[in-house]
């Protein structure tokens, strides 16, 4: 039966189980890190971590590769037009010298 405090508060009672998972939402949701996440809860190690709240985890591989791209010393330079062309392949250098008259 649950407690008379969850009425007065106007919330639906949830077991401690759920209580866990709530804590381990709003501890992602504030910012703090797998590794710290994984600590708190206890678990043997962060893959439990990561295959259990993964999914609540900030960013996707799009951001991801955002992230990365802005990094690039090529994505902060070069303008606009350029970052999607290819580099101008090298042309072959003219033999010189003795044995380039054989």
């Amino acid at each position: 039966m649950p407690s008379p405090a969850w009425a007065q508060a106007g919330l639906a009672p949830i077991t401690l189980h759920e209580c866990r998972h709530t804590f381990a939402s709003l501890m992602i949701a504030a910012g703090v890190n797998a590794k710290a996440l994984s600590t708190y809860m206890g678990h043997a190690n962060i893959a439990i971590t990561l295959d259990k709240y993964g999914h609540l985890m900030p960013g996707n591989e799009a951001e991801a590769a955002g992230m990365l791209d802005a990094t690039s010393p090529a994505r902060r330079t070069a303008p606009p037009s350029q970052l999607s062309r290819r580099p101008p392949k090298p042309r072959p250098r003219a033999k010189s010298g003795p044995s380039a008259q054989m």
